[in-house]
């Protein structure tokens, strides 16, 4: 049997459980396929698709949006000529990012919360 790995739920940009962004993360100690990793993926069914707002399609809204926050950080940049900033997105799940543009890139950063951890057999 391959060595055991632990897979974590993880709340991204909030401090609360059940809140922010759901992200999956495993920690592994060598490199692995992509097929490995997409297989992984869809069993935990973690979505690794860009979303996008449509609700006139019923398309829900994302709970925090980190690609919005990197279109949003110049924009206010021009019109603020501030570098930094804290954003609550106000969803259902809602989140606070802070955000700060570092020339022509934008660092996202907050508080994320462990849920659960899950050990593979596989």
């Amino acid at each position: 049997m391959a060595e055991k790995k632990n897979i974590y739920h993880v709340d991204a940009f909030t401090s609360e459980p059940f809140k922010g962004n759901p992200a999956g993360v495993c920690i592994i100690n060598e490199e692995t396929t992509t097929e490995w990793m997409q297989n992984i993926a869809t069993e935990m069914n973690f979505d690794f698709c860009v979303r996008c707002f449509v609700p006139s399609l019923g398309i829900n809204e994302d709970p925090v949006t980190g690609s919005a926050h990197c279109a949003l950080a110049p924009f206010w940049h021009m019109k603020t000529n501030r570098t930094d900033f804290i954003s609550h997105q106000v969803s259902k799940r809602t989140g606070v990012l802070k955000i700060s543009l570092k020339e022509k890139r934008v660092e996202i950063s907050g508080q994320a919360r462990t849920i659960f951890r899950v050990t593979l057999l596989v």
